[in-house]
């Protein structure tokens, strides 16, 4: 662990690794930096959450509510609706979405579908988690719960537990969080889906990472990425890579997180994932900075600037302007430094 509480900051962090939002007052230092680091987390990377690029996602919106239109009152109507209700859980304000919430719960219980009235409950669940509003949250899960242990639908079950352990973990209750997603873990395991294991190995990961336990951080993301390696799935094997390079830039061992962070950077640039690199060159930027090559540092920074402007980032260029200006902070290199972080205020502003 960490021998001080010493903040590193400008590291990036996927949006599934989450804030905790009420905290005990005797937290170990670890925990506070990682509290702390997590400010600086964006609203989304591709391996790590599971959606496409924005742009991507936006067609296949587009395309879903086309397929809506005229989708007949059968299971496949429902399965349109929940994919739909998953797309924009994090476009909260968009006009139709409690319109397909109802609806997707309503057709599925008159249909008795219980993968369709699991989904939903587990959908509008997450939808909850990112409008703050837990208590409802956890209510839908609950909901998801209850219903698929009636319907004896174990993957139903298995979803419920997962959804409750990411509410808990983000509220601070990270043992009964870790608790959750070890139910949900028992259950795939049975089902044989490895896609599902890995994704609780992640999340139980990012809990053990926002409460300073590294052992147990490294060990988690250790076991998914053996799944992952073993599925061929590339997706999670990314997000290992990236969870192992973040628990080792917390306990200083720069040479090991680099190295993770180049065998991630391998399977973005396959994928030509862009914004995923550069987020990547954001978080090896930093790390050059604490080595003080600082030369280095800057390269990574701009490189990463370079591509979030190309890919209309406005957010992730603020940032990268933002970790530029404190570089040259950090050399007395004022003027540089000021234009820099204005700079970063300004699209800061812009970007809301």
């Amino acid at each position: 662990g960490l021998e001080t509480a010493t903040l590193i900051t400008g590291i990036w962090h996927p949006a599934s690794v989450v804030v905790p939002k009420r905290t005990t007052v005797n937290q170990k230092p670890e925990y506070m930096v990682a509290k702390k680091l997590l400010v600086h987390a964006l609203i989304f990377i591709s391996f790590f959450l599971g959606i496409k690029p924005f742009a991507q996602n936006l067609t296949r919106i587009d395309s879903l509510q086309n397929a809506l239109k005229t989708a007949g009152q059968d299971t496949n109507r429902v399965i349109i609706l929940n994919e739909l209700i998953w797309r924009l859980r994090h476009n909260l304000n968009h006009t139709n979405l409690p319109k397909y919430e109802k609806e997707a719960i309503a057709l599925a219980k008159e249909l008795d579908f219980p993968r369709g009235v699991a989904y939903a409950y587990r959908n509008i669940g997450y939808i909850n988690i990112n409008k703050g509003d837990y208590s409802v949250a956890l209510s839908y899960f609950d909901s998801c719960l209850m219903f698929s242990k009636e319907k004896g639908y174990r993957r139903g079950e298995a979803l419920a537990y997962s959804g409750i352990g990411w509410a808990l973990t983000d509220i601070g209750r990270s043992s009964e969080g870790i608790d959750n997603y070890k139910k949900a873990l028992a259950i795939y395991n049975k089902l044989k889906d490895s896609l599902r294991i890995e994704d609780v190995y992640i999340n139980m990961g990012n809990n053990y990472y926002v409460t300073g336990n590294y052992p147990d951080a490294l060990n988690s993301y250790m076991l998914c990425l053996r799944s992952a390696e073993r599925s061929g799935n590339q997706g999670n094997e990314g997000s290992a890579y990236f969870g192992l390079a973040l628990v080792f830039t917390m306990q200083r061992n720069y040479t090991e997180a680099l190295h993770y962070y180049q065998k991630q950077l391998r399977i973005s640039e396959e994928k030509g994932d862009i914004l995923t690199i550069a987020y990547t060159f954001n978080n090896m930027g930093v790390i050059y900075k604490e080595l003080g090559n600082y030369p280095e540092a800057l390269h990574y920074f701009n490189e990463s600037r370079r591509m979030k402007q190309e890919q209309g980032d406005v957010a992730g260029t603020a940032e990268a302007f933002a970790n530029i200006g404190d570089l040259y902070l950090n050399q007395g290199e004022y003027k540089k430094a000021l234009e820099n972080f204005r700079t970063a205020l300004t699209l800061f502003q812009k970007s809301n």
